[in-house]
């Protein structure tokens, strides 16, 4: 099966797009995320953490509009019993992850030790944390439901 790239993609169906898309952007915000948040030199700074939080807000925005627009684009038949099944391995997926990153976040803000360290960082910076959660969690489903994909057109 040696097909070009726009070929592949015209055969993709609607929420198959989207799975894609959904993975390319939340990779590389979470991945900016990632690097800004714990790498960045100036990462402890409020006005730093904030340009951050908004950029990223901004990234998580686009793909609520593409994905927005790829539903209007694509009426009809927009979702089968094969796609309900792949979002929702997707969505467990995520979920779980998101609950266990939120969960030991909480566990570690919450802990004698690091209440120091808390008390130095602005509080945006936690936003950020919090925002890498869902992040991770977006990246997870979506990688999830690219792979459903995948496997089934092999």
């Amino acid at each position: 099966m040696n097909m070009e790239l726009p070929a592949v993609v015209r055969r993709m169906e609607a929420q198959e797009r989207l799975a894609y898309l959904g993975l390319a952007i939340f990779f590389w915000v979470t991945g900016y995320l990632f690097w800004q948040v714990f790498f960045s030199e100036h990462r402890f700074e409020s006005s730093h953490a904030a340009h951050v939080n908004k950029v990223a807000a901004r990234f998580f925005l686009f793909f609520t509009a593409a994905a927005i627009w790829l539903k209007h684009r694509f009426r009809g038949v927009y979702v089968d019993e094969r796609d309900r099944a792949i979002t929702h391995k997707g969505l467990e997926a995520g979920f779980a992850l998101l609950g266990i990153l939120v969960v030991l976040a909480s566990t570690v803000a919450g802990l004698k030790t690091y209440q120091d360290f808390f008390r130095l960082v602005p509080p945006i910076w936690l936003a950020n944390c919090l925002l890498l959660c869902l992040g991770a969690s977006l990246v997870v489903m979506s990688a999830v439901r690219v792979h459903a994909y995948w496997r089934d057109r092999r």
